[in-house]
């Protein structure tokens, strides 16, 4: 008999492609893929067409499979890896950034890492994921190619890690016994082993380059690209890869009342009138593992206030505000920047 699948035992890997919808097979090993991943799940979604030919019977036809496509999705912890410190080392989980067409700059002498919402630099990955196990070799293996990130949203939230919760998708070929295998032996990953930070103590809280005592409890970030699929008659499956066609990026915070006054936010509401919202967080210096102190430092040079809510926070009143990037100057792609300066 068939040992059962414990659903919690799970790995994922990815890599980018060097040539957008080629498979590139990340490493097994998890020299690639050291990041560690909370709610790993697998879902296929065939494009199924219908045959509802005239009949004299309302009974169907069967249905004709056409694109096979897979979703992998997860959530990973922000924060630096212990084996990137150091100028110009980038983490694993950057690639997620990449796919829903974010680029990372890591220049020069500085320990800096810059991401931007730069279109140009739009990775497509290869993404397998192991889902179950029965404690020794049984585990189902899935892949995907030609991937790019249709979900990315970062959550960070008092007492807790800072989140970034992602969901790839990309085409599924169920011929391909690298990207398709139902016994297979799960990947053995050796997870880094940084500690990450929680949102506690976040710095450089500023308005229009003004000190804010905000009093947040909450801050989040959604990416909102937009997939499509980037369809071909020649390509197996009939897709070549997705890209990223477009982007609606969406900022919450929940400031109280009282800081600023909710009139701040209702005359920025009103007006139409832009802001600009800096914050940092900080990943503290640990000596096991040994790992120096990170901070994560984003910016918003103009944000539009899209709407305001009133908010109940313990009994204090508060409010959810919902900001929207602009173009901040030409030429454009810089709605956005998050800078990592890590430990040397």
């Amino acid at each position: 008999m068939a040992e059962a699948l414990i659903s919690r035992l799970g790995e994922l890997a990815i890599k980018a492609e060097t040539t957008k919808g080629t498979k590139a097979l990340p490493a097994v090993d998890g020299t690639e893929s050291q990041f560690r991943v909370y709610d790993l799940d697998w879902t296929l979604e065939p494009r199924m067409f219908e045959r509802r030919t005239a009949s004299k019977t309302l009974s169907r036809y069967a249905h004709l499979v056409g694109q096979q496509v897979g979703v992998i999705s997860g959530k990973v912890e922000l924060r630096q890896s212990a084996v990137t410190d150091g100028v110009g080392a980038e983490d694993d989980w950057y690639l997620l950034f990449k796919a829903a067409g974010l680029a990372v700059a890591t220049g020069g002498s500085s320990n800096a890492v810059t991401f931007t919402t730069d279109q140009s630099a739009h990775k497509t990955l290869t993404a397998l994921c192991w889902i179950g196990s029965d404690g020794a070799s049984g585990a189902i293996r899935r892949g995907i190619r030609g991937a790019v990130a249709r979900a990315l949203k970062l959550d960070c939230k008092v007492g807790e890690p800072p989140i970034l919760s992602f969901e790839l998708v990309g085409a599924y070929d169920s011929g391909d016994s690298d990207l398709v295998e139902q016994s297979d032996a799960l990947n053995t990953i050796t997870h880094e082993s940084a500690i990450p930070g929680v949102f506690n103590a976040i710095s450089n809280v500023q308005l229009d380059d003004t000190n804010a005592d905000l009093f947040l409890s909450s801050f989040s970030v959604d990416f909102g690209p937009q997939a499509v699929e980037r369809q071909s008659a020649a390509a197996t499956n009939g897709i070549a890869h997705y890209v990223v066609a477009d982007r609606d990026v969406t900022i919450e915070i929940d400031p109280e009342v009282a800081q600023p006054s909710a009139a701040y936010w209702a005359g920025k509401l009103s007006a139409g009138t832009e802001v600009k919202l800096e914050l940092t967080h900080t990943q503290p210096a640990t000596s096991s593992p040994s790992h120096g102190a990170c901070t994560f430092a984003f910016e918003f040079l103009k944000c539009q206030v899209q709407a305001t809510k009133r908010a109940d926070r313990n009994g204090i009143e508060s409010l959810g505000v919902t900001l929207k990037p602009d173009l901040s100057a030409e030429p454009g792609d810089n709605e956005m920047t998050l800078t990592i300066t890590k430990a040397s």
